[in-house]
């Protein structure tokens, strides 16, 4: 993947709009979005090998469902203080 050329402006004060004009690609927000992309990436399959790029996305995909499973401190702070 050719990177492209610098933007060289503080990309936290452009807006969606601006981002999208100038033609920069965000990263991934999370671990689902990573995943997503990874599985539309022809060049990681021919890398990987069919197979092991499936294993490691499902294994990824588990690792996110099993994130969402936890309860973390901050959900107990907020929501627990609402009862």
């Amino acid at each position: 993947m050719i990177p492209g050329r610098p933007l060289n402006q503080d990309l936290y004060s452009l807006s969606q709009k601006d981002i999208e004009e100038s033609g920069t690609q965000r990263l991934p927000r999370n671990l689902l979005e990573a995943i997503e992309t990874l599985r539309s990436d022809d060049f990681v399959r021919q890398a990987m090998g069919e197979q092991m790029a499936e294993s490691f996305m499902a294994y990824k995909v588990d690792e996110w469902e099993r994130y969402h499973q936890a309860v973390t401190d901050w959900e107990v702070q907020e929501y627990l203080r609402l009862y």
